[in-house]
């Protein structure tokens, strides 16, 4: 089986939409996604990459670059894995993770985190396996929109 780990291009939009949808499981509001999109591919701080498997997709991975008072230099933040069911322990998301490293290395950064959920005993095995320590514990509060119908 071939792999083959590439940065995503604009002409990927409707694939990755299609994967976003299966990732989430649930349709995504295409506006929504299509400006994202795009603010992702023209963005310094934003990698993705579409993992390809025998021509097909199988999945995709996103890197968000940023500076940290706490940290030196450059981190940069697993921000997405998605491999599908039928490509996992095929190999797929571990070239997807290695592409994504050699990319935060080339542009300079010092280190790399991921979070995953903490009932998700597969992706911590995977991300162990691939050489990620747990490290800090990331709490979440989440933000309502703002009301602007005032």
């Amino acid at each position: 089986m071939t792999t083959v780990v590439r940065a995503v291009r604009p002409e990927d939009a409707d694939t990755m939409y299609a994967l976003g949808c299966e990732a989430a499981g649930v349709r995504l509001d295409r506006q929504v996604f299509d400006v994202m999109f795009k603010s992702c591919l023209s963005s310094s701080q934003h990698r993705a990459v579409l993992v390809m498997m025998d021509e097909l997709p199988a999945g995709w991975g996103e890197l968000e670059i940023s500076y940290s008072m706490m940290s030196p230099g450059l981190t940069a933040t697993l921000a997405e894995l998605y491999i599908r069911p039928a490509y996992r322990s095929r190999g797929a998301g571990r070239e997807a993770l290695i592409h994504l490293a050699e990319t935060a290395r080339s542009m300079g950064c010092r280190q790399m985190l991921a979070t995953c959920s903490r009932v998700n005993l597969r992706s911590r095995d995977f991300l162990e396996q691939n050489g990620f320590c747990m490290g800090r514990v990331q709490f979440e509060h989440p933000l309502s929109a703002p009301d602007r119908s005032e």
